[in-house]
């Protein structure tokens, strides 16, 4: 004997569980990037070799800057004409 589940029943499901997974989001607003509040979640904790990461990146991008500047600063060196490269 197969079982019959009836528009009426499944669609009513659908909707029920549809529901319940919109009531949920608004609980829990994980997802877009907020922490979650009270019994949910807690403060959002950053690990520390992400901080070291982030600390490194940005002495990278210092230091990048400071050879652009003193490039642009320096004027005695001789530098070649940009040449195209041969088709």
């Amino acid at each position: 004997m197969v079982f019959r589940l009836r528009d009426r029943w499944f669609f009513g499901a659908i909707i029920l569980v549809s529901a319940a997974v919109v009531g949920l989001a608004l609980l829990w607003p994980q997802g877009i990037g907020r922490p979650a509040p009270g019994p949910f979640g807690g403060p959002v904790v950053i690990p520390d070799y992400v901080k070291l990461d982030e600390k490194k990146a940005a002495k990278r991008r210092e230091t990048l800057r400071r050879i652009r500047e003193a490039q642009e600063r320096s004027d005695g060196g001789i530098r070649a004409p940009d040449v195209e490269k041969a088709r």
